[in-house]
């Protein structure tokens, strides 16, 4: 037996218990539950980008606003998950998700609004993800671990978001931003199109 083909038998069968974990979510351990809760952001466009966009703007907005706006986030994300936890229902959340999404972009690209407007669209936004995300708390999956690794994706985002848009206003005129906002907000208007129609 060649050692290509020793390594392709032995990287199936390290791979196997992962699929089985993450297909059915059957005996679900820690480690598999954090990588489904940090998988679970990414794996939908409203999530992503609305959470990216949270870096853009706190970039925009510069001084305390670059960390205080994504830990604003994270707070009524923590808030929201425990209100999914408690078994309380958000209703409306699709429609809350994909208009954030508009309306973060179109903050992004106008800068016009008021910081606390921001703040408090930011906010009940927040609330909506967090609950959307613990409500799809997969069975067999540990609350704390898949949580963890929700909280730790949505933070991911965010620091991404923050980097591209300092990177963006070092590198590019201050209209880029502002293009990227316009950007978002269109593909906000796209998803909840989408909402609607289906």
């Amino acid at each position: 037996m060649t050692s290509t083909t020793t390594r392709t038998l032995l990287l199936a069968a390290l791979a196997s218990p992962l699929f089985a974990h993450a297909e059915g979510h059957l005996g679900v351990t820690p480690v598999s539950a954090a990588s489904l809760g940090f998988l679970h952001p990414l794996s939908g466009w409203d999530h992503l980008l609305a959470m990216v966009t949270v870096g853009l703007l706190g970039a925009s907005l510069a001084g305390k606003h670059r960390f205080a706006l994504p830990g604003t986030f994270l707070a009524a994300f923590g808030v929201g998950a425990g209100v999914a936890l408690a078994g309380m229902p958000l209703i409306g959340s699709e429609w809350v998700i994909s208009g954030s999404v508009l309306l973060f972009g179109a903050y992004l690209a106008f800068a016009t609004v008021s910081k606390q407007i921001v703040y408090a669209t930011v906010a009940v936004a927040a609330l909506f993800h967090g609950h959307a995300h613990l409500a799809e708390l997969p069975s067999g999956a540990g609350v704390v671990t898949y949580g963890l690794g929700m909280f730790a994706a949505t933070a991911f985002l965010h620091v991404t978001g923050l980097l591209a848009g300092i990177g963006l206003q070092q590198r590019t005129p201050v209209a880029t931003l502002r293009i990227a906002g316009g950007g978002i907000a269109a593909c906000g208007a796209v998803l909840l199109g989408l909402l609607a129609a289906g």
